[in-house]
């Protein structure tokens, strides 16, 4: 019989993100780690997403480093694994008493209402409650900062559970579009500071530079 670590490793080629998580002790610093798939220089690694009570820490891996990586607090310190790959959910969890729980879920994401696993799209309903409003960044458009963000889909499309911090993003790029359309100088200088983990930074960078 496969060990956990094996078993995991089994999945981990088809993964697209893992969350690590549920403190065995309150003591142990990350109350959870979370990887995703990324694509960087052509090739697809993981970002290892670190959080403490008050900061993430953040770094990109290979996949054949990710095992070793997450599996060192699991299931010692953090005794919930939920793997999803595009088709399916795998769980494990440690009991109190020692025992390791296995689950595996289909993944039902064409489903108009289904709200299991990866984020799903969002629906009909509120792409019908949006459609007079017209943003800066536009659904459809395929933008990798709000793919690693976990706000669009692969294919464009805006996360179900992400609406409201895409309308957030597009109301900032809105208000710095407001300020740069009458820039007349050839070079300007954005200062980033005290901006935690930079998601505006890099929708920034993408605006003036792809937009």
């Amino acid at each position: 019989m496969l060990s956990i670590k094996e078993e995991i490793e089994r999945l981990l080629p088809a993964a697209e993100r893992i969350i690590v998580s549920n403190r065995m002790d309150k003591t142990y610093k990350y109350r959870k780690l979370e990887a995703r798939k990324v694509r960087i220089q052509a090739r697809d690694c993981f970002q290892i997403s670190s959080y403490t009570e008050k900061q993430v820490f953040q770094e990109n891996v290979d996949a054949e480093k990710l095992a070793d990586r997450l599996l060192v607090a699991f299931p010692e310190e953090l005794c919930q694994l939920n793997l999803f790959t595009q088709e399916r959910e795998y769980s494990f969890r440690m009991t109190k008493k020692g025992k390791m729980l296995r689950n595996s879920t289909k993944l039902a994401t064409n489903k108009p209402g289904a709200n299991q696993g990866l984020p799903l799209c969002i629906d009909d309903s509120a792409k019908q409650h949006n459609r007079k409003k017209h943003y800066l960044l536009e659904e459809g458009t395929v933008i990798p900062p709000l793919v690693d963000m976990g706000i669009f889909t692969k294919e464009g499309k805006v996360v179900r559970s992400m609406y409201d911090k895409y309308r957030q993003i597009n109301r900032f790029v809105e208000l710095v579009d407001d300020i740069l359309k009458d820039e007349k100088k050839e070079c300007i200088n954005i200062i980033d500071f005290g901006c935690g983990k930079s998601y505006l930074t890099f929708i920034l960078y993408y605006y003036i530079v792809e937009i």
